[in-house]
């Protein structure tokens, strides 16, 4: 089993590494092409907090289907991959169509939300004092379920 917030941080390093790249980009471009930096840095902040209040409500929601039990069970979603990285796929073809100073900043804001997923995530299980653990069953190679388990640290260390 391997802890959620693991898997998120990792997550989070590599859309750090992108929106760091694209913030690279944006203060040594032309200046005349891409948005001001205002703009850029007021969809940075608004997007993190937006990201930091999605993980935390992920994780609640996470937290509220383990129920008494602790465990949860649901199919593999593949397709959730997708969600995370078309946007941006999607710069390279909507930069025909969109001007750059409404991608840049949508760009930004996306990456930024993803990044902060995961601080919501630890604040959650702060707040509940349990951690939440996922892994493929039967197998990794073709799971049939995906078994989530909300474990307190204090029954952990009891038993």
């Amino acid at each position: 089993m391997t802890r959620v917030v693991r898997l998120l941080a990792l997550n989070s390093t590599i859309d750090a590494v992108i929106l760091a790249s694209l913030l690279f980009l944006i203060v040594l471009g032309d200046p005349a092409i891409p948005p001001g930096l205002a703009v850029v840095v007021a969809a940075l902040l608004a997007s993190a907090v937006v990201g930091v209040l999605v993980g935390f409500l992920l994780a609640r929601r996470l937290w509220l289907k383990c129920g008494a039990s602790g465990i949860y069970r649901r199919k593999p979603r593949y397709w959730l991959l997708a969600v995370l990285w078309v946007p941006l796929a999607m710069q390279l073809w909507m930069g025909r169509f969109v001007p750059l100073s409404i991608i840049v900043p949508a760009a930004v804001a996306w990456m930024s939300g993803l990044v902060m997923v995961a601080v919501g995530f630890v604040l959650f299980e702060r707040r509940a004092v349990c951690h939440f653990w996922f892994g493929p069953v039967p197998t990794r190679l073709k799971p049939e379920w995906i078994e989530f388990r909300a474990v307190s640290p204090r029954n952990a260390d009891a038993s």
